[in-house]
């Protein structure tokens, strides 16, 4: 057994990929014992917004996020920049000319 090469297991990718450019790894000296594919967490990271295609302007989109969320807000900026926290865009949404 003193001649076996050292195993382990690494927990992402990056780790994995260092490893294996070492010159312990490209000798022998040490073995990986899984090869890590992919992250399934990144391909989970695009979520699709909901589309709410009745909202047209900034005093629909304020009463919207009220009445969805109970959030108070003052201006149509503020309630699209809520309703992206919460996954809903508007994108009929005609803004005014001074609305902040």
């Amino acid at each position: 057994m003193p001649n076996m090469p050292a195993r382990c297991m690494l927990r992402n990718e990056f780790y994995q990929d260092l490893l294996e450019s070492s010159d312990l790894f490209k000798r022998g000296v040490i073995k990986l014992d899984r090869i890590i594919e992919d992250s399934p967490k990144e391909e989970t990271k695009t979520v699709q917004k909901q589309q709410v295609e009745e909202i047209t302007s900034p005093d629909q989109a304020i009463e919207y996020v009220f009445n969805t969320w109970g959030i108070v807000v003052k201006s149509g900026k503020q309630a699209v920049k809520i309703a992206s926290q919460k996954g809903v865009e508007f994108p009929n949404l005609k803004e005014k000319g001074n609305d902040k």
